[in-house]
């Protein structure tokens, strides 16, 4: 299976770190667990490496900033691809965290089998910009904690 990783950041390989809520007391609890996370979907990896600080609402073909006015269309962010049947995977625990995402615990690392530099504007590709205030059901999902 081939899972992606966005980041803002460019390094050598992706490693373990404990997610927090940064100060948001509605984030569960199983949402911040010490592991690696990766994704089956390219957009969202894409999406979650051009998010500016804040919170990112992301749903139904739609994101929005909690301030877009950070977001830096030409800034180059990184998606690191791997391919689950290489080596490194085996004997890793690989869960299902949810339809985004599923996360390797225990490991300190794993080394991407190619690393993609875009623009930010490419998420445009994928998402349809909402406005912050639209608090319509059609965005639904938060993502508001950092990695430490």
């Amino acid at each position: 299976m081939k899972l992606y990783h966005g980041s803002r950041f460019k390094f050598d390989g992706v490693v373990n770190k404990q997610a927090t809520n940064c100060g948001f007391q509605d984030v569960p609890k199983e949402e911040l667990q010490n592991g690696i996370y990766l994704t089956p979907n390219y957009e969202f990896a894409l999406a979650m490496a051009v998010r500016p600080d804040g919170m990112t609402r992301i749903d139904d073909g739609k994101i929005a900033f909690e301030h877009q006015e950070l977001f830096e269309p030409e800034k180059e962010v990184y998606i690191y691809s791997f391919d689950t049947d290489e080596e490194q995977f085996k004997g890793k625990e690989l869960e299902f965290h949810n339809k985004d995402e599923y996360m390797i615990k225990g490991d300190n690392m794993v080394i991407p089998s190619s690393v993609e530099t875009v623009k930010s504007k490419e998420v445009f590709k994928y998402y349809e910009l909402a406005k912050w205030g639209d608090t319509s059901k059609e965005i639904r999902q938060e993502i508001n904690f950092k990695l430490k």
